[in-house]
């Protein structure tokens, strides 16, 4: 436990460290390292409606990708299989298109040392349980994914 003076901050809006937890809490967002905790972040195991999915990406993603920040999961098809599709909901199947909206950031795992270039950086993101089905067929199939900061929201 650290001291600290937070001047004219409302303090009923955090976590204290000297309170105990609720017995079935769990945190329903990313806290980054030092923040401290709000109560908004805490929730139930019935409140989370997300699972964790890893994407891999041959570009790798800008600075602005790290724990915490919202991103948007794009669909690339495949090259070669342009002109042969059919046209979807989502406009023609040839087209990139977003599959998921302000994701957020569980982790990142960019390739470092020797090996930084051999391997593919990975991002997993939290993607809610009605947008999973198509977040894991576009991994399954042709094409790339693509992962795109939501300006603002990053490092």
């Amino acid at each position: 436990m650290v001291d600290v003076r937070l001047g004219t901050v409302d303090l009923d809006g955090y976590l204290s460290a000297d309170e105990p937890l609720p017995e079935d809490a769990v945190v329903v967002r990313v806290v980054g390292d030092g923040e401290l905790v709000p109560r908004s972040a805490l929730g139930s195991r019935t409140d989370l409606d997300v699972r964790p999915v890893a994407v891999p990406v041959d570009v790798a993603p800008s600075d602005g990708v790290v724990v915490g920040s919202l991103v948007d999961l794009w669909f690339v098809p495949a090259a070669e299989r342009v002109g042969q599709g059919e046209p979807s909901a989502q406009g023609d199947a040839q087209t990139p298109h977003a599959l998921a909206e302000g994701l957020t950031v569980a982790q990142v795992d960019r390739p470092g040392g020797a090996l930084a270039g051999t391997g593919a950086t990975v991002v997993h993101v939290l993607v809610p349980g009605d947008q999973l089905p198509q977040v894991l067929a576009a991994l399954a199939s042709d094409g790339t994914l693509d992962v795109v900061a939501v300006p603002g929201t990053g490092g």
